[in-house]
């Protein structure tokens, strides 16, 4: 793709020949690789490193304290790269049956902080247990815009904020947290 002066994507063509059929537009061909070389190489928003944590557990019991359901690591190699994280995490309320309760939960992101002092995002939820529906999925999606070069560890806690005196407290069952290193565009 090739892209004007203003930056816009003005035609898709991928060698001179191709351009040359486009010359009412004023596309850029992209460099020719010198031999011996390989391809020319560009960093514009790419997504260069990635990390996952799938968690499966039977049950992780939240409590009124941040407790640790997972982390991901990445290495930031530039200071102007950001970091994309994404998360799911389903959580099952318990209640004194058969009547219906909910728990309000807060998930947070710490980043190179395990005493879990200061955090970088943070998500509230309320998981309901109506007696015959009790189990609730959180999806979730952050950048960090400015994390520090070389190795970051990102924790994802999670914790009970408050509850219905009906429930008897929630459990975490399931666990996907991703995290990208995306280049800064140029």
């Amino acid at each position: 793709m090739h892209r004007c002066k203003t930056n816009k994507i003005v035609q898709r063509c991928y060698s001179e020949q191709e351009c040359k059929k486009f010359n009412k537009i004023k596309a850029v061909c992209p460099p020719v690789p010198q031999e011996g070389q390989g391809p020319p190489v560009a960093c514009c928003g790419l997504l260069t490193e990635f990390d996952q944590n799938i968690v499966t557990p039977t049950s992780i019991e939240l409590t009124m304290s941040p407790t640790l359901l997972t982390t991901v690591s990445l290495n930031i190699d530039d200071s102007d790269d950001r970091v994309w994280l994404t998360g799911t995490v389903q959580t099952r309320v318990g209640t004194f049956e058969p009547v219906p309760g909910f728990v309000q939960i807060a998930l947070r992101i710490f980043r190179n902080d395990p005493t879990f002092t200061a955090s970088i995002f943070e998500i509230v939820d309320v998981v309901v247990n109506s007696g015959f529906v009790n189990v609730n999925t959180t999806t979730f999606t952050f950048v960090d815009l400015s994390p520090p070069t070389g190795l970051n560890i990102y924790y994802l806690t999670g914790e009970i904020t408050s509850k219905d005196p009906q429930a008897t407290g929630a459990n975490v069952e399931t666990i996907v947290f991703t995290g990208g290193e995306i280049e800064a565009n140029s």
